[in-house]
């Protein structure tokens, strides 16, 4: 794709996402971040689960979008806008549901595109470990490894 068409598609999935919306109310306050398992086996609604899955995919495909201007040659201004407004998107999401391998998975796309500017998904070492620690442990290798990506792009933490 040319830089134009990419700038597009970009613009047209934050779209999307503003229009799915960000972060429930209901599930964290703006001031202390609650994490929420999103397992099938909960009886949340299908639409959330759709919504979730639906930012997820947008979320990926801007990273796989920007990642690809970045190493190319093409407009980068685009690409930086867009990745700075997903970051938000991707930080909110994993942060509302962390058990969920769609949402970890997205965050960790997001990760490796911002590790190629140098910049992290936040400022918050220590809450993302303490979210994304029991991930470790858990059965699926994708949510472990997806758990570690995001880990590994945060300094070293002193035992």
């Amino acid at each position: 794709t040319d830089g134009s068409a990419a700038a597009r598609i970009l613009s047209w999935s934050l779209a999307v996402l503003k229009f799915l919306g960000g972060v429930d109310e209901g599930l964290c306050s703006s001031k202390e971040k609650k994490p929420r398992s999103t397992t099938t086996s909960e009886a949340a609604p299908l639409q959330s689960l759709d919504i979730i899955v639906a930012k997820a995919l947008l979320l990926e495909s801007i990273a796989t979008i920007c990642s690809s201007c970045f190493t190319g040659n093409y407009e980068k201004s685009a690409s930086l806008e867009a990745l700075s407004d997903a970051k938000g998107y991707a930080n909110d999401l994993l942060f509302s549901h962390p058990k969920s391998i769609w949402s970890v998975k997205a965050a960790s796309a997001i990760v490796k595109c911002l590790e190629k500017i140098g910049q992290q998904l936040n400022d918050t070492s220590n809450e993302i470990f303490e979210l994304l620690s029991p991930n470790l442990k858990d059965q699926s290798h994708f949510l472990r490894l997806h758990s570690l990506v995001i880990l590994n792009s945060y300094p070293r933490r002193p035992f």
